[in-house]
């Protein structure tokens, strides 16, 4: 290659990198602003602490992280677990920790449901059971037997297929 074919290429590199870097502040100029977000800092209190940890640490049914949302008028709990021809007795393993908590000075609030999910590779299992807060007290308390408890719960179980693609 001669020394004018370099010049050329040189000059046309020097080019294409102006191009470039013009082009690039073009865009940046014109992408819209950021939003400008605060953060929001969403503190769980003392008792979904309490039950989060307790959910994630001894039960070794459990998959991921609970979901836990605990007010005065309601505590939700989801737990997704492995399949197992166990998997309704997980609601009674849950309702025997929120007790080791509501002993530990957390109030029971009006409505507890616990949902438990079991999704394997061809099927998919939800386990949900609505209990009233006094009643699970009355079962804490030994006023109300395990029957009795489950006999106020509202239970719902359902089945379905996993889809897969081809």
């Amino acid at each position: 290659m001669t020394r004018r074919q370099k010049s050329i290429l040189l000059i046309l590199g020097i080019l294409d990198i102006a191009v470039i870097t013009l082009l690039a502040s073009v865009v940046l100029r014109n992408l819209p602003p950021a939003p400008n977000v605060s953060p929001i800092n969403v503190q769980a209190s003392p008792c979904e602490q309490q039950l989060v940890a307790a959910l994630t640490d001894p039960p070794p049914f459990a998959e991921g992280i609970p979901r836990v949302a605990w007010n005065d008028q309601q505590l939700d709990i989801a737990l997704q677990v492995r399949p197992s021809t166990d998997s309704p007795q997980h609601l009674w393993t849950v309702l025997d920790i929120i007790a080791e908590v509501a002993r530990a000075d957390c109030a029971l609030p009006a409505t507890v449901t616990i949902a438990i999910n079991a999704h394997s590779e061809t099927e998919t299992q939800q386990f949900l059971a609505q209990l009233p807060g006094d009643a699970i007290e009355g079962w804490l308390t030994g006023a109300l037997s395990e029957e009795n408890l489950a006999a106020q719960a509202h239970y719902r179980q359902t089945t379905g297929t996993t889809s897969t693609r081809p």
